[in-house]
């Protein structure tokens, strides 16, 4: 991820992604990224799984090939 975002800091749709978000939504999507990358771990990652299956929204989808 961090290698793909120094990529992504020279294109222009990344910039005008930070953009929209930020007037958007009011979040900055680009100060401390890196950081954040940087400071998960594998427990972080579990945590925010538990959170996010506690909700009890699920979807589960099925590919079928193309008859």
């Amino acid at each position: 991820m961090i290698k793909d975002h120094g990529t992504e800091l020279k294109e222009n749709s990344y910039w005008m992604g930070v953009l929209k978000g930020y007037v958007g939504r009011g979040l900055d999507d680009h100060t401390g990224y890196e950081q954040i990358v940087n400071a998960q771990t594998p427990e972080t990652i579990a945590a925010f799984a538990k959170q996010i299956l506690a909700a009890g929204n699920k979807v589960e989808v099925v590919m079928l090939p193309e008859e």
